[in-house]
């Protein structure tokens, strides 16, 4: 088994953060509710992904995890407020465009859009 090690938790991902990553070695980043992510529809659409997506690849670094939801919606989830239910539809629809852009795979045994990061 292979354990990778990825500069984790980020909110913010630009220049320094990819300058960061190299400078301590790392080949991939974590990313947590990214603000360049704005899913305005609810979801995490495929061109914004696909951007991303060739943002870090431009950067050398592999995408090695995407965290949450678009951030103003994550927020009506995780506190159980109006319009929080019926988000799992729009969930799957990021996780079909993540699929499409080649950021995760289906995990074995799992039906539907169970999935982890390539």
């Amino acid at each position: 088994m292979t354990i990778r090690i990825s500069l984790g938790h980020i909110d913010t991902y630009d220049a320094r953060v990819a300058t960061f990553a190299h400078q301590l070695g790392l080949s991939g980043v974590q990313l947590h509710t990214p603000d360049l992510l704005p899913g305005v529809d609810g979801f995490w659409s495929l061109p914004e992904l696909r951007a991303l997506r060739e943002r870090c690849d431009a950067d050398g670094l592999a995408i090695d995890g995407l965290e949450n939801a678009p951030l103003a919606h994550f927020w009506k989830i995780q506190r159980g407020l109006p319009g929080r239910d019926g988000r799992g539809g729009q969930h799957r629809r990021g996780h079909r465009s993540a699929r499409a852009c080649d950021l995760v795979r289906p995990l074995p045994g799992r039906p539907g859009d169970g999935a982890a990061i390539q």
